[in-house]
């Protein structure tokens, strides 16, 4: 109780901890490995040597944590959910990723591939994320997080801070080489298989999103105008964020698609001419509909053809260097859902949280890895060793502690 406690209070200084291994042994902390890389041929050195024509770097490149002491603690306690013919698409509605085509072929493929006949037998299906991050004023190096959540954990559960495995971290300058983090991921999860313990496929799922335009006016007055509008809003208390002033910069995804969803037709009327506010409402009557908690496929294919004619009708209003790669994609996002369920199944809300906590919390002047993957890894085990403590004085003491949350 006393290593809980300890390690809680310092869970988000931990670039400052000097001898807590004492305590983590305690918590059963997930085994972390630093592996050195060469930069010119992204060859793995721990494994050999690379060329003699490559410039070596024998610095830090990146940290994994095991994926194995992962998956038990995460799916220790979960109802873990596993398709069937009963449970796919409840009243012929897709609400989930478990009910999307592609999620049930890769599924029934695994299943096949590793063997797996028995009910027993689970098998559960990662999703995969990374993203970017500065990590010093320069600028000149940045950090790769890749974390996972896991399809099968319950909707309400599934992307809990502690239920998000956090894979590997990398760090240099430029992009990370993808093949050799997936690669290490790949070794990871055989690893898993052949052990038989809480085995999982090798697919590996990823999904990237692009940010929405969002149409403007270009006048002062229309602008002040829009804003007005904008602010005269009063809405429920389920939505987080109130309406505030247009700053593209400082807006946060909730506020975008609140924006879309709810308040841009309303603050567009009379400001566009009647054609490109039409066309706008495209957009807005698909995008709404594809993000409802649970779609029926005949909605689907509305959804389809609303999008298709949104990008037809962009190059007639506008030019064609509009049509760029977030409006093709537009085109399959009715695709999108109909393959792999819902499109909040697959959010990097999560994950872009994960990736904000990491900005805040870098204060190294040159390697990070080391403390902000313990950072990770603790944070997840004590929020899962927090749910042991049933003494009330003791969790009056804990919510007092700083950096709790």
């Amino acid at each position: 109780m006393a290593a809980v406690l300890a390690l809680l209070k310092l869970q988000l200084h931990f670039s400052e901890v000097r001898s807590v291994n004492e305590v983590l042994d305690g918590l059963e902390m997930p085994l972390t490995v630093i592996h050195k890389v060469c930069r010119t041929c992204n060859e793995d050195l721990d494994l050999g040597l690379c060329s003699p024509e490559c410039e070596e770097t024998l610095d830090e490149s990146y940290v994994s944590a095991s994926l194995r002491t992962q998956l038990q603690h995460v799916l220790e306690g979960e109802a873990v959910f596993q398709p069937d013919t009963t449970n796919y698409r409840p009243n012929n509605r897709i609400s989930d990723i478990t009910d999307g085509e592609a999620y049930r072929t890769c599924h029934t493929r695994s299943r096949e591939r590793l063997e797996l006949r028995s009910d027993d037998d689970v098998l559960v299906t990662l999703i995969l994320n990374t993203d970017g991050l500065v990590v010093n004023k320069s600028g000149c190096e940045s950090a790769w997080p890749v974390f996972a959540s896991i399809a099968e954990i319950l909707p309400g559960r599934r992307f809990m801070n502690d239920k998000i495995l956090n894979l590997s971290l990398w760090q240099g300058g430029g992009k990370p080489s993808i093949e050799l983090l997936l690669a290490d991921l790949d070794a990871a999860i055989e690893e898993v298989n052949v052990s038989g313990e809480s085995p999982l496929p090798r697919l590996r799922i990823v999904f990237s999103t692009g940010r929405d335009a969002l149409c403007a006016t270009r006048r002062c007055k229309e602008v002040a105008e829009f804003e007005r509008r904008l602010l005269s809003f009063q809405p429920p208390a389920k939505f987080t964020r109130l309406p505030r002033k247009i700053k593209v910069a400082q807006y946060k995804a909730n506020e975008f698609r609140a924006l879309i969803n709810h308040y841009s037709v309303h603050c567009l009327d009379g400001l566009l001419p009647k054609k490109y506010l039409d066309h706008w409402r495209l957009f807005v009557s698909a995008y709404k509909t594809a993000c409802s908690g649970s779609i029926h496929p005949t909605e689907l294919l509305g959804v389809g053809k609303l999008l298709a004619k949104f990008a037809d009708e962009t190059v007639i209003l506008y030019d064609k260097n509009m049509c760029g790669i977030s409006i093709h994609s537009l085109v399959y996002m009715h695709e999108m859902v109909q393959m792999w369920g819902a499109l909040w199944a697959y959010s990097l809300f999560p994950f872009e949280k994960k990736n904000g906590w990491i900005t805040r919390h870098c204060h190294a002047k040159i390697s990070i890895l080391r403390s902000v993957m313990m950072a990770l890894t603790g944070s997840q085990v004590l929020r899962q060793a927090e749910r042991l403590i049933t003494v009330k004085a003791e969790r009056r003491l804990l919510n007092k502690l700083p950096g709790k949350r």
